[in-house]
């Protein structure tokens, strides 16, 4: 897992700065990018409960689209057993895009978010760190409120969660997609 995440981060890196390179030439002669960084809280939406994250978005300079990319992360401790913690894990990553002159537009997107639960288990005098993990495919279909002039901007969205690929060990049936709603509201650092 480790491994994953710090080439996800190498990747998330490289990227950044390929696109930070580009650069459209303006009449001033000002060198301005059609991305723009932001940072925003869900509370529910993708990551279950919650998540702080990232956002790089790139601005269609010849029409009104958008296209964004996401990635976030929820950490959640559940509780200790016999000294050890117990937690949630979730991070999001997503791909979404709107269009539009006003200040309200559709959002449409998909992403998939990897959850896993690591705590301590007693089985037949056998002590061991059990980790449940899956991913959950997110589909998003929401608003997204942006005034022109300001940094802020909030997001409402239906995002269902399609958790039949999740094992469930528990006594209960989940059904295959459940029904879910996120809304964010978060500040953009490179506002045009």
């Amino acid at each position: 897992m480790k491994k994953t995440l710090i080439l996800f981060w190498l990747i998330l890196a490289a990227f950044y700065h390929a696109c930070n390179a580009q650069g459209l030439r303006t009449d001033s002669a000002e060198m301005t990018s059609a991305f723009q960084h932001g940072v925003y809280l869900e509370a529910g939406g993708a990551a279950l409960l919650g998540s702080l994250n990232y956002e790089m978005r790139y601005n269609f300079p010849t029409s009104n689209r958008t296209i964004a990319f996401r990635v976030g992360g929820l950490y959640l401790p559940e509780g200790k057993a016999d000294g050890k913690q117990k937690y949630w894990q979730a991070i999001p990553v997503e791909v979404s895009t709107y269009a539009g002159k006003r200040d309200l537009k559709m959002e449409f997107g998909l992403g998939l978010t990897y959850l896993q639960r690591v705590y301590k288990k007693d089985s037949d005098n056998y002590e061991a760190v059990v980790k449940e993990k899956g991913f959950l495919p997110v589909p998003r279909i929401g608003l997204r409120y942006e005034k022109a002039d300001t940094p802020f901007f909030a997001r409402l969205a239906l995002t269902p969660l399609v958790i039949g690929t999740l094992k469930n060990d528990s006594d209960f049936i989940l059904p295959p997609v459940l029904p879910w709603f996120g809304l964010s509201f978060g500040y953009t650092f490179s506002k045009q």
